[in-house]
């Protein structure tokens, strides 16, 4: 038969000479138009399946599968970090599908590991096991991203996934320099105490 796609949901055209498609097409992209009103022609039509899912080649290997990785996105370059160190990738700039094996970076402030990354005001917080680094976007050449060396906040992430971004600040799920879990608010770069004692103590029941 003869397929029929809806465009915008307002009106529906069809496809005269339908040809063979390997998958069943879900999305057109409109090339060229001609004529006007109800009273137009369609030519050269580009059909694609879509959503389509890449494979994406990372420039290093898993070699912990047991501690999750973590991304974000800035201005286009995407960031992910590697498992169980202390070093986050870039992307290249509008391509999350391309890695260059030369675009890493370290986290060092201090030696612990990479736990989760947030962007927050156009800011990269980089939250490890015992502080927090936040990086920019500096322009520079190859890996963009540099440190704000005057900030260092001395407050850690204790999972991975308990950030959240809440209007204009990030809530975390912080410890303790002895392991207790309390939630926190940065108020800037200002680490403040949101969670209850109750609820500190359900968390560390669990």
């Amino acid at each position: 038969g003869t397929p029929t796609y809806a465009t915008g949901g307002i009106t529906a055209f069809t496809v005269s000479t339908p040809g063979v498609f390997t998958v069943n097409p879900t999305y057109l992209t409109q090339s060229e138009t001609s004529g006007n009103g109800g009273n137009f022609a369609l030519t050269s039509p580009t059909f694609t399946a879509f959503p389509v899912i890449k494979k994406i080649t990372l420039p290093f290997t898993v070699t912990n599968a047991v501690d999750p990785m973590s991304g974000c996105q800035l201005d286009g370059f995407g960031l992910l970090t590697q498992s169980g160190t202390n070093i986050f990738w870039q992307s290249d700039e509008g391509d999350i599908t391309a890695w260059d094996a030369l675009n890493f970076n370290s986290a060092t402030g201090d030696p612990d590991n990479i736990v989760a990354l947030a962007q927050q005001h156009r800011e990269i917080f980089i939250f490890k096991e015992h502080d927090t680094e936040v990086w920019i976007n500096a322009g520079v050449t190859g890996f963009t991203f540099q440190r704000l060396t005057s900030v260092f906040i001395e407050t850690g992430l204790a999972a991975s996934a308990s950030v959240s971004s809440i209007g204009e600040t990030l809530i975390l799920l912080s410890k303790t320099t002895t392991g207790e879990g309390i939630v926190v608010q940065l108020r800037g770069y200002a680490p403040t105490r949101i969670s209850t004692h109750a609820i500190e103590h359900a968390i560390q029941a669990e």
